[in-house]
């Protein structure tokens, strides 16, 4: 009796003409909602498909290279649908043995944080959403994904783009220069409306909102600083109907690397009282979108090498 064939290894992942390398595992995670079929003498007795999707999740190398790469869509899209039906945007994962699958159609579905720190990797976790082509039928032998063989080719990997750095933050003059006790996290998150048709499942996406934060446990602030940061009293308390917002602007930088976060202000603060932690636990920074004559100022500003 032979040994059964197994397949495994790694390989990188290719989008929107970008290429990421990962650190770990590439898994892509096939998902069908269903519906029931039941009569009430016999319960359940077929569950049918009504709308499925693959979900691509890896944690790119903390390659500082290109920004649009890991944050992949601006304020100004909200309410833009992220596929575009005429020409959608294929997904590949090419492995090191050669095996190349091609997903026919997919979208960014969760941007990535960055870790801005001198000890870690900046680039957290991210995932690709792929349906089926929209211009094939479902039935189509090429509706989902193809399967080709080719040798592993890729030149873009570059490890003096992997940025460890010594990251510091500035608000305005609330504080300058400030260190965190393990670094900062920028976190943007968007919010996606799936669309579907009866007939076809899902077949759009619809970017509904996107938000940005800050967070990190400062070191070198005062609790008294802290407080008064936060404005909690005093003649410029802020007050129940105010925004949390100032009117500074918070960068944190490490050379040329920097994370500009507009009009930002804080919406949560830790203090601890006891002989393993520091007294000031984590802080975490919104922003607000300012218009000028009716046009989005920049609600981030997101520098690299």
């Amino acid at each position: 009796m032979s040994a059964p064939t197994i397949i495994a290894g790694p390989a990188i992942v290719t989008f929107n003409s970008q290429t990421y390398y990962t650190e770990s595992d590439i898994v892509v995670n096939f998902k069908r909602d269903t519906f029931a079929v039941k009569t009430a003498l016999h319960g359940t007795v077929d569950t049918r498909l009504a709308s499925q999707m693959a979900e691509i999740t890896f944690k790119p190398v903390g390659a500082l290279d290109t920004v649009a790469k890991y944050i992949a869509y601006a304020a100004t899209q909200v309410g833009q649908m992220l596929i575009d039906q005429t020409t959608p945007k294929t997904v590949v994962i090419w492995g090191q043995d050669g095996k190349k699958m091609t997903w026919a159609s997919g979208f960014i579905s969760k941007l990535p944080s960055f870790e801005l720190s001198a000890t870690k990797t900046a680039i957290g976790s991210m995932t690709i959403t792929c349906f089926s082509s929209p211009s094939t039928t479902l039935t189509a032998a090429a509706a989902w994904n193809t399967a080709a063989s080719a040798s592993l080719a890729d030149i873009t990997f570059d490890e003096t783009k992997i940025v460890t750095g010594a990251y510091a933050a500035t608000l305005g003059s609330v504080f300058t220069s400030l260190a965190a006790e393990d670094g900062f996290v920028f976190e943007p998150v968007i919010s996606v409306s799936m669309k579907k048709v009866d007939n076809f499942g899902y077949v759009n996406a619809l970017l509904s909102d996107l938000t940005y934060a800050v967070r990190f446990k400062p070191v070198g602030l005062t609790e008294a600083q802290l407080w008064a940061a936060l404005k909690l009293q005093d003649t410029t308390a802020i007050v129940p109907g105010a925004s949390v917002t100032g009117s500074d602007d918070l960068v944190v930088a490490a050379g040329a690397v920097s994370f500009t976060l507009a009009k930002a202000g804080i919406v949560s603060a830790v203090t601890q009282y006891g002989l393993e932690p520091l007294r000031l636990g984590e802080v975490a920074f919104v922003n607000r979108k300012t218009f000028t004559s009716g046009v989005m100022n920049a609600p981030i500003t997101v520098a690299f090498t």
